[in-house]
């Protein structure tokens, strides 16, 4: 018998594309707001390097908080198909022991997950991470946010619970007890956190990319800018100092040769005294 398909884990599970490309390497400390502003933008660095960095480095966070979306929504996954089997067998006491310690390591790895940081050693599910971006003159701009997601949050008070409440708990497991219920939670679980996951993902291509893409495109057109500008001030200023040497010459002292009548014909660039006419 064929095993009718669906289409439920395809999309919790499924992996989000990558972002264009990595972050630039930085030898020094990024300028991010993070967590109740721990670091801040240097007020010397260049407002539009300030300002990629932010933005490359929320991008590096946002992507980092999508793979762990992606596993925690694996793991409720497998809570589900375990709910699934609880209701359609009546297994034996080594099967239902099987169950729960299944559920058990689900809900174990979920903590884990959740306890994930980004590349500052912060918290990115404890309720208070953010970030501050800057647009292009290194001014406020907007702020990305991420959810707290912990065992205890998950899931609805009016499915019947969270989901810390479906595994083993002592003496009790609600997952055998009642598996229904623990269904409940769980698929109201995977839709909020696939809710979640599609709006960091929308945040991540409809605001970080383009803020990114335009920040580079300034840097470029600046740093080509100042380039050129350099290259003609060096040029003027060569030139200028050469028409100041010649207009601006002195005698060297009294080993200076003499100015005679005759000699402007022979020599145009003769040295100028104090008292020349």
């Amino acid at each position: 018998m064929t095993r009718k398909r669906t289409n439920d884990r395809p999309l919790l599970a499924a992996r989000l594309r990558p972002f264009r490309r990595p972050p630039r390497p930085t030898g020094v400390a990024p300028a991010l707001r993070l967590n109740h502003g721990v670091s801040t933008p240097l007020p010397t660095a260049h407002p539009v390097l300030a300002s990629l960095s932010v933005a490359e480095r929320t991008a590096e966070a946002l992507h980092l908080s999508l793979e762990v979306f992606a596993r925690i929504i694996g793991e409720v996954s497998e809570i589900d198909m375990l709910a699934k089997r609880r209701i359609a067998t009546y297994a034996s006491q080594s099967d239902v022991n099987a169950i729960a310690a299944d559920c058990e390591r689900a809900i174990a790895a979920i903590e884990s997950a959740s306890t994930c940081t980004d590349a500052l050693g912060i918290p990115l599910f404890d309720g208070a991470w953010h970030s501050d971006l800057l647009d292009g003159m290194g001014r406020f701009s907007s702020r990305v946010t991420l959810p707290r997601v912990a065992v205890d949050s998950l899931g609805s008070d009016g499915v019947g619970g969270r989901l810390s409440s479906v595994g083993p708990d002592g003496a009790s497991c609600l997952l055998l007890e009642n598996p229904a219920i623990a269904s409940a939670i769980v698929r109201s679980s995977a839709l909020w956190l696939a809710a979640e996951r599609e709006r960091v993902f929308r945040i991540l291509a409809e605001v970080i990319e383009p803020l990114v893409a335009e920040l580079e495109v300034i840097e470029a057109n600046t740093a080509s800018t100042q380039m050129a500008g350099d290259a003609a001030l060096a040029a003027d200023l060569a030139h200028v100092t050469k028409l100041h040497a010649l207009a601006n010459a002195k005698p060297l002292g009294p080993s200076a040769r003499p100015i005679v009548d005759g000699d402007d014909a022979q020599h145009p660039f003769r040295i100028r005294h104090q008292d020349d006419d």
